[in-house]
């Protein structure tokens, strides 16, 4: 999203340009949460809070409340810290 200048240049919005930093990251290796802490995992119905169940270099298990489930996530690109 963004839009195009007088000049002809585009111009995209900051919100825009963050995410597609964030998304150009090394997927692996995972930063590793204490247990318990609550974090922010993506799944297929959007950005959802949870608490880690178990986390190291590879995966990180997270109970997800409003599923009532634990999620995997491997991908590091698809968990922050709140």
């Amino acid at each position: 999203m963004g839009k195009f200048l007088h000049d002809g240049s585009f111009k995209p919005k900051p919100s825009s340009f963050k995410r597609a930093e964030w998304m150009a990251q090394n997927p692996t290796p995972l930063e590793v949460f204490r247990k318990g802490t609550a974090v922010k995992i993506y799944s297929g119905c959007g950005w959802q809070t949870g608490t880690v169940i178990e986390s190291n270099r590879r995966c990180c298990t997270v109970f997800v409340k409003a599923r009532n489930k634990n999620v995997t996530v491997f991908d590091r690109r698809n968990i922050q810290s709140t």
